[in-house]
């Protein structure tokens, strides 16, 4: 697992970046700039992405968990708050952000981390 110390450090980082967009995209919100938020969502989802597709190669080394079923989820949560966006215009950004993005990102996030960790510690 040596050889994925950097890939590791970068998933960590990119986990945190897609945070702080996230954070953005709630702030914005508040401030009714829905352009403004969206703008951002590409970005995270492709930072998800690329998160997923470093994992590939981890998967088979680490601790049994459901990192593709939570990525999953929170791959849905993004869509429900694009498709709102395009359809609803915005109407329910807020509730979705709040009890489906958030979430299930922090879910990934702390199995994601949880898995990684003992890796780099050791």
């Amino acid at each position: 697992m040596k050889k994925y110390y950097d890939v590791i450090y970068k998933i960590f980082d990119l986990l945190q970046t897609i945070e702080d967009g996230l954070v953005y995209i709630q702030d914005k919100m508040k401030e009714l700039k829905i352009e403004e938020a969206f703008q951002i969502l590409n970005d995270i989802i492709c930072g998800m992405e690329s998160i997923e597709t470093a994992m590939e190669p981890l998967m088979k080394k680490l601790i049994e968990n459901d990192l593709e079923i939570r990525i999953e989820y929170f791959r849905e949560s993004l869509y429900a708050l694009t498709y709102d966006y395009k359809k609803n215009n915005g109407n329910y950004i807020m509730k979705i952000l709040e009890f489906q993005v958030f979430p299930c990102f922090n879910r990934w996030k702390t199995q994601l981390e949880n898995c990684l960790r003992p890796y780099v510690l050791s």
